[in-house]
């Protein structure tokens, strides 16, 4: 159940607690970030435009790709910031980069949770590249560099994890050119 509580040129929209699937023509595919739309997680379906968004289930909002895709995927450098909070990305695998997520130029993750995603490339959990800013927990992912993540010219902030492993180098990630708080 989606929420759009858009209410100007930055659209918001809360989705409701439960395991998500996106499977269009028989095949899973991921959910797709849009340009400038916040997307938040972990509600209930009954709250209101005011509501305190500290008080969501932040690991009720499951994106399970099923071991057949990666669980999200911003397709294009965005010129304003889109933000993913409060989701659990789970069981993304890719012959590739970032199963769990891809992220370009301003996409952002806030109290996300990445468990058991598998990339052929790098980054298990998290493939970024001049991604704004990443908040997340990493658990039993694997990759060639970067099993929980691998990221470049972005911003890791009390990230945590646990179980990552990587064939060649960074277990738990792989980073250049970024900060990490």
């Amino acid at each position: 159940k989606l929420i759009d509580t858009n209410t100007g040129r930055h659209p918001k929209v809360w989705v409701a607690v439960g395991n998500y699937t996106n499977v269009r023509d028989g095949h899973n595919e991921p959910f797709i970030m849009e340009d400038g739309v916040q997307v938040f997680g972990g509600f209930e379906g009954v709250e209101d435009p005011h509501y305190d968004l500290s008080q969501r289930n932040m690991i009720g909002t499951v994106l399970d790709a099923q071991n057949s895709n990666r669980c999200l995927y911003q397709n294009t450098n965005f010129d304003t910031s889109s933000t993913w909070d409060g989701f659990v990305l789970k069981n993304g695998y890719i012959d590739g980069n970032g199963a769990g997520a891809y992220l370009r130029k301003n996409g952002a993750l806030k109290n996300v949770t990445f468990y058991y995603c598998d990339a052929t490339g790098n980054g298990g959990g998290l493939y970024t590249v001049d991604s704004s800013y990443v908040q997340a927990d990493f658990f039993g992912c694997k990759a060639t560099n970067g099993g929980g993540a691998f990221v470049k010219d972005a911003i890791l902030d009390k990230c945590r994890f646990l179980y990552d492993t990587a064939t060649v180098n960074g277990g738990a990630i792989y980073a250049s050119e970024s900060y990490i708080v």
